[in-house]
C-alpha cells in the first residue's frame, strides 16, 4: 500500500508539471521585472556583468515561461 501511494503522488507531480511550471512562472514574472527595473535604472552604477548576469536570467526565464 505504501508504495502504491507514493507511486501516486509521483505521478500527480508528473501530470500536473505544467500547471506548476505555469504557477512558478507567474509568481516569478513580477520580482524578475522589478529586479531588473531597478539595475537599469542605476545602470551607472551597476557592473556590467550585473547586468549581463540578469539578461542570460531573463532570457533563461522568458525561454522556459512562454
Amino acid at each position: 500500500m505504501l508504495l502504491t501511494a507514493c507511486g501516486s503522488s509521483v505521478t500527480e507531480r508528473i501530470k500536473n508539471k505544467e500547471v506548476s511550471d505555469g504557477a512558478l512562472c507567474e509568481e516569478l514574472q513580477a520580482p524578475i521585472d522589478k529586479a531588473v527595473d531597478t539595475t537599469l535604472k542605476n545602470a551607472s552604477r551597476t557592473p556590467p556583468q550585473v547586468i549581463n548576469d540578469w539578461a542570460t536570467v531573463v532570457k533563461g526565464f522568458d525561454a522556459g515561461c512562454q
